[in-house]
């Protein structure tokens, strides 16, 4: 078993080689006075992280849901406050999220996520 302090050591690792800025963005709906609503996107946290192409077990447990888009990794620091639906922008480019990875004793948290075109 990992002592808090080795795993706050591993974390404190892992989080220095995150190279990126990653912006995670909340929706806020609001009525749009036609009976629908408007959504918007917010600011919800700013993280390092660092953003690579997925593959493998990632690509066959999603290829249902991306239909030919790319789906993209995503790491963040652990227990980074990121959401299904949430949206996270990176070097002026926007991902939907459609999978957060949060584990035992988290190094990293992972995301995955499309990039919206």
């Amino acid at each position: 078993m990992l002592s808090a302090d080795e795993i706050a050591a591993m974390r404190a690792t892992a989080t220095a080689s995150l190279p990126e800025t990653i912006e995670v963005q909340r929706a806020t709906r609001a009525a749009d006075g036609a009976g629908g609503q408007a959504v918007s996107w917010s600011p919800a946290g700013t993280y390092p992280g660092r953003l690579a192409p997925a593959g493998g077990e990632d690509e066959r447990e999603f290829a249902g849901r991306v239909a030919g888009r790319s789906l993209w990794r995503i790491t963040l620091p652990a227990e980074a406050d990121v959401r299904l639906d949430d949206r996270v922008a990176v070097g002026g480019r926007t991902f939907e999220v459609l999978g957060v990875r949060a584990r035992s004793f988290e190094v990293c948290r992972v995301v995955l996520a499309t990039l919206l075109e």
